[in-house]
């Protein structure tokens, strides 16, 4: 009898298409948030949550920020938020800071509100009788369209923003720009900073002000959040009374802003009498995508466990004697909604840069080469398991501001908004398709990728460091070596 060979490789030709054609499981948003959108094209998002007792969190969240402004209007977009403080059409400024006072705020620009690259976000803490829901929303209204951008006012301002500026001018933020400025590339991040300049800050004006105010403070590019102990029908309402006499004036939307994967190795040395350690950074750039489907989840927990492994073997190898680093951890950090980065940041023992980076890499290169253990993998899927189930036990305690902050993400990145209860559920789904490999191809990926190495040091050190091309050298080595093997037991690394 003739064999038919035709069929299996039939069955194999349909079976790769499945697995390679299946599209991603779309997550939908918690049943409990309710959403809705005006005919002007404003959001709305309100989430009923008891902690803490009577008290709302309120929020607006406008689609703007530094990165649309132009060059004579570098800061504004900061300097803007500051001025909602300083009075509206309504509120003038002491009655407005009586107001803040009497909710048992602070009052200050920075406090009650942040500006960054993409977004102003206003934030107020408020009572949920109906009085004060009413005026909660009524003040988030009128930030929204009827800041009064006094020339007085603004001149006094400046002289706030300024001395702002000059307090952040110290080492950490020296440091912290010049690493964004890596990051960053020759995208239009590392040319819109949010703090802005003294020349643009000391320029600014009400015109120059309300321009970028008019333009970009438009119903279309804004949501309004609102999480707390209240009646949901009441506050919809409330937001349907206050926002929907709002106008859009300008058919312009904001643009998207793109960060460029790195095209090659790049390392930075940085020297400063102020600087009394020596900290290694290796960083690379990656395309990331939102947590809202079941493909970019199951990498959010690859990752996750991943940092988890390498972390704790980071810990026990910092401890031994002879370690060449204080610490050392793995993290990977959103730059943007496309691009992230995966980092080890180090903290190095004077003149052991070089081992530093040794033992960091082959941990990397190991997984690559070899995977995790599977006591290891076991033992952080455990752990993060446990980690959620003790949210869920305790999710009644979860305060307002946690919810606000992931109502955010989700009109900000595009996250899914998933509740705790429902995070533990499909971890414990998805985790299921987590093995070694998962974990060895993300190495892989991180070590066959370009990275921009960032090092700060003592000054008087600067002669003694190695130099960037020796440093390239090593870490190119490292990552394309055939074998290493380290013991799961103690993490001494062996080359073989």
């Amino acid at each position: 009898m003739k064999k038919n060979y035709l069929f299996p490789v039939f069955l194999f030709l349909i079976l790769k298409t499945l697995i390679f054609t299946q599209e991603p499981i779309q997550f939908t948003n918690s049943k409990n948030l309710v959403s809705g959108e005006l005919k002007n094209g404003l959001k709305y998002y309100l989430f009923k949550n008891k902690k803490p007792e009577n008290r709302a969190s309120l929020n607006l969240v406008v689609n703007a920020g530094s990165l649309l402004e132009t060059d004579e209007q570098q800061g504004l977009a900061h300097f803007l938020e500051h001025m909602a403080f300083n009075g509206t059409t309504k509120y003038k400024k002491n009655d407005l800071v009586k107001y803040l006072q009497s909710l048992g705020l602070s009052f200050g620009g920075d406090l009650n509100a942040y500006t960054s690259f993409s977004e102003t976000v206003y934030e107020l803490q408020v009572p949920t009788t109906n009085t004060d829901l009413k005026a909660g929303l009524e003040v988030l209204r009128e930030w929204s369209s009827e800041i009064t951008l006094d020339p007085k006012d603004v001149e006094t301002e400046k002289n706030i923003i300024i001395e702002e500026w000059r307090l952040r001018q110290g080492i950490n933020q020296r440091v912290g720009d010049l690493q964004r400025k890596i990051l960053y590339g020759d995208s239009w991040y590392s040319k819109r900073f949010p703090i802005g300049f003294p020349e643009t800050i000391n320029n600014a004006n009400s015109k120059k002000l309300k321009d970028y105010y008019k333009k970009w403070y438009q119903p279309k590019n804004m949501s309004v959040v609102a999480v707390g102990d209240f009646d949901i029908k009441e506050v919809e309402n409330l937001i349907v009374e206050n926002f929907s006499s709002l106008k859009n004036t300008d058919s312009d939307l904001p643009k998207n802003f793109d960060i460029k994967l790195s095209t090659h190795n790049s390392v930075t040395i940085f020297t400063d009498p102020e600087l009394t350690t020596t900290n290694f950074n290796i960083m690379w750039k990656e395309n990331i995508s939102p947590l809202n489907n079941s493909l970019s989840y199951e990498k959010f927990l690859a990752k996750t466990l991943l940092n988890s492994i390498l972390n704790t073997r980071f810990s026990i190898l910092s401890k031994a004697k002879d370690a060449p680093f204080v610490y050392s951890s793995i993290y990977n950090v959103p730059l943007n909604k496309e691009t992230g980065i995966y980092a080890v940041s180090s903290l190095i023992k004077e003149n052991d840069l070089d081992s530093s980076i040794t033992d960091i890499i082959n941990n990397i290169k190991s997984v690559s080469l070899n995977g995790v253990s599977d006591e290891e993998l076991s033992n952080e899927k455990l752990n993060l398991i446990n980690n959620l189930k003790t949210l869920v036990n305790n999710k009644d305690s979860i305060v307002n501001d946690n919810y606000a902050q992931a109502i955010r993400n989700f009109i900000l990145n595009n996250d899914s908004f998933i509740e705790s209860d429902e995070e533990l559920s499909l971890t414990e789904n998805y985790m299921k398709n987590i093995t070694s490999d998962s974990l060895k191809e993300i190495c892989t990926h991180l070590l066959q990728s370009n990275y921009d190495v960032f090092i700060t040091s003592r000054d008087n050190l600067k002669d003694s460091l190695p130099t960037e091309e020796s440093i390239i050298t090593l870490i190119d080595k490292l990552s394309n070596q055939k074998e290493v093997n380290i013991s799961n037991n103690n993490f001494n690394l062996k080359l073989a």
